[in-house]
C-alpha cells in the first residue's frame, strides 16, 4: 500500500508543478506573441480558473495521501521536525495559491475586461507574477523536504 500512496503523492505533485511550468513557461509567452494584452489576460485568467480547480483537488489528494502514508508507515517512524517544516511550507503554499488564484487572478481579469488604468493593472500583474514564482519555489522546497521523509 505504501508504494501506491507514494506514487500517487508524487504524481499529484508532478501534475501541479507541471501545470505551473506549462502555464508560465509555454502558454503565457506563446499568448504574449499571439494575442493583444487584454485578450491574453482574459485567456490566462480563464485557464487559471480551471487549473485552480484541479490544484485544489490535487492538494486534497496530497493531504489525504500524506495522512494515509503516516498511518501506514507508523507514527513513530516520521521525522517530525522535517514533517513540521513541510506542513508550515504547505500552509504558506495554500495561502499564496488562494491569493494568486482567487484574488489577484480575478482582479487581473476584471481589469482586462473593463480596461482599467494600466498603472493599477501593472502593479497587480507584477504582484501576481511574484506570488506565482514564490508558489513554485515553495512547491519545489516541499518536494525536496518530502524526499527526506
Amino acid at each position: 500500500m505504501l508504494p501506491v500512496l507514494k506514487a500517487l503523492h508524487i504524481l499529484f505533485a508532478s501534475i501541479w508543478v507541471g501545470g505551473i511550468f506549462f502555464i508560465g513557461i509555454l502558454l503565457v509567452p506563446y499568448l504574449k506573441r499571439k494575442l493583444p494584452s487584454q485578450e491574453r489576460i482574459i485567456w490566462v485568467a480563464e485557464i487559471g480558473e480551471k487549473f485552480a480547480r484541479i490544484i485544489w483537488l490535487l492538494l486534497a489528494g496530497l493531504i489525504v495521501g500524506g495522512i494515509l502514508m503516516i498511518y501506514v508507515r507508523g507514527v513513530q517512524t516520521i521525522p517530525w521536525r522535517i514533517f513540521g517544516e513541510k506542513m508550515f511550507l504547505l500552509s504558506l503554499l495554500v495561502l499564496f495559491t488562494y491569493l494568486h488564484s482567487y484574488i489577484l487572478g480575478a482582479k487581473l481579469k476584471t481589469f482586462a475586461e473593463r480596461s482599467e488604468p494600466v498603472s493599477e493593472f501593472r502593479k497587480v500583474s507584477l504582484l501576481s507574477q511574484i506570488i506565482s514564482l514564490f508558489t513554485f519555489l515553495l512547491l519545489v522546497l516541499i518536494i525536496f523536504l518530502g524526499t527526506r521523509l
